[in-house]
């Protein structure tokens, strides 16, 4: 449907980088959460006060 409309791919293929780039930045986000939240946990772990 959006195919045929020449004047909608750009804007299509923008959006559609723009989600992916977020969607990995949200995953790198994630990840680097999940680290923190170990090394935390680990160094808790490690020297109960």
């Amino acid at each position: 449907m959006l195919r045929n409309n020449p004047a909608a791919t750009p804007h299509l293929q923008r959006a559609i980088v723009m989600l992916s780039i977020a969607a990995v930045q949200d995953q790198m986000s994630q990840l680097e959460i999940s680290r923190r939240t170990q090394s935390l946990s680990l160094s808790r772990s490690e020297c109960p006060s």
